[in-house]
C-alpha cells in the first residue's frame, strides 16, 4: 500500500472575468449548496461518499 491520494476529483467552476456580481451568485449558491448538504449529496451519488466537501 502506498502513503497519499490514489485518485482525487476536480470539479471547477469559472465566471467570467470582469463579472463580480456572476462570481458573488456564484459563491452564494455554492455556500448554500455546501451548507444544506446539496454537495455532498451529490457526491454520495456519483459514488464518492468517502471524498470530503471543500470548506
Amino acid at each position: 500500500m502506498t502513503d497519499g491520494a490514489f485518485q482525487q476529483i476536480g470539479i471547477a467552476i469559472a465566471v467570467a472575468k470582469g463579472k463580480p456580481a456572476a462570481l458573488a451568485a456564484l459563491t452564494e449558491f455554492m455556500d448554500e449548496a455546501k451548507r444544506n448538504g446539496t454537495v455532498r449529496k451529490a457526491l454520495d451519488g456519483a459514488g464518492f461518499a468517502n471524498d470530503p466537501v471543500a470548506p
